[in-house]
């Protein structure tokens, strides 16, 4: 095997083994192609209904501020904000006194009943009527786990159903690769 090629698992085999039942090792990799491209597809759906049923959102209440400024004070979120400096808990109160008593989409993001991240779509006057931006942040603990993308269609869903929501922008910085994965993925696979 040259290197970089696939590493596969004893355990991967399981699923093609009524494939190659017939034939075993002389069966042809043909036929396993779209089985395997099958597999992982319900596989994938298998891991976002999982998702699905461990995620759970809720509009943000008062007593969320504690935790939201934890959160807009992460090293992680604040290194990939526009304005990267630390905010202080007097403009934070500022801050979200006006976005808790704003209507706009502004949801908490639980995992296991517990809460692990936001969800925010902002009014800007320079957008037409019924068109948003979109703030999301996730706790480190819940990085890179998939929680970020479920959250984001839980949200997007909820604020059409919510609001008269047509269009939310979304703006990443361009060295932000996680952020423009997630859209890009969510945008793809939005239902």
């Amino acid at each position: 095997q040259p290197a970089g090629g696939p590493c596969h698992r004893y355990r991967d085999k399981a699923a093609f083994l009524d494939l190659i039942e017939e034939l075993w090792w002389d069966t042809p990799v043909r036929p396993l192609i779209g089985a395997a491209k099958r597999e992982r597809e319900r596989e994938r759906e298998r891991e976002r209904e999982r998702e699905r049923e461990s995620l759970t959102l809720r509009r943000v209440r008062d007593d969320d501020i504690a935790f939201i400024f934890a959160l807009v004070n992460d090293p992680g979120v604040r290194s990939i904000s526009f304005h990267s400096e630390k905010i202080s808990w007097k403009t934070h109160l500022a801050w979200f006194d006006r976005q808790i008593h704003e209507n706009n989409p502004f949801y908490i993001v639980s995992f296991d009943d517990k809460p692990c991240g936001y969800v925010r779509m902002q009014r800007n006057q320079q957008l037409p009527k019924y068109e948003y931006i979109l703030t999301i942040a996730v706790t480190q603990g819940h990085r890179k786990k998939g929680i970020a993308t479920a959250a984001l269609r839980a949200a997007c869903k909820q604020a059409l159903v919510e609001q008269s929501v047509r269009k939310i922008w979304a703006m990443v910085k361009k060295d932000n690769i996680a952020s423009h994965r997630l859209f890009i993925k969510t945008d793809r696979k939005s239902t």
